[in-house]
C-alpha cells in the first residue's frame, strides 16, 4: 500500500535509527557471549554447569546459549538469526503486557459500577 512512500517519512527515519541502537545492543550481547563460550574459562565454567542440573536431570542453559549452541543442516545460526530470536524473547513480552493492561483498563472504563 504505503509503504513505498515510508521510507520518505520522517518516521521512518526515527524507526531506522531505534532499530539500530536495538540491534546493535542485542549482537554486542551476543558478540560477547559467544567470545566467552569459545575461551577456555568459559568451558571450564560449562563443565560447572554440567553438573547444575533442574528436578529433572536436564542441564540448565539460558536462551542465548541454547541458540549458540544450535546448528540447522550441520552450519551454526548466524549472529543475525540469533539476533531475531533473542529480540522477539526480549520484547514480545512487553507488547502482551502492555495489551492486557490497556484491555483491562479499557474495559474497566466502560463498565463505572466495577470502579
Amino acid at each position: 500500500e504505503y509503504k513505498i512512500f515510508f521510507h520518505l517519512h520522517k518516521a521512518a527515519h526515527r524507526q531506522k535509527t531505534a532499530l539500530a541502537v536495538l540491534h546493535s545492543f542485542t549482537d554486542s550481547v551476543i558478540v560477547t557471549r559467544k567470545t566467552q563460550l569459545e575461551s577456555e574459562q568459559a568451558r571450564e565454567a560449562t563443565q560447572q554447569k554440567l553438573e547444575e542440573t533442574d528436578i529433572y536431570g536436564k542441564r540448565k542453559m539460558t536462551l542465548l546459549e541454547l541458540l549458540l549452541n544450535v546448528s540447522v543442516d550441520g552450519h551454526p545460526l548466524s549472529n543475525a538469526d540469533i539476533r531475531e530470536e533473542v529480540d522477539t524473547f526480549m520484547f514480545a513480552g512487553h507488547d502482551t503486557t502492555t495489551s492486557c493492561i490497556s484491555f483491562a483498563a479499557y474495559h474497566i472504563a466502560r463498565n463505572p459500577a466495577v470502579q
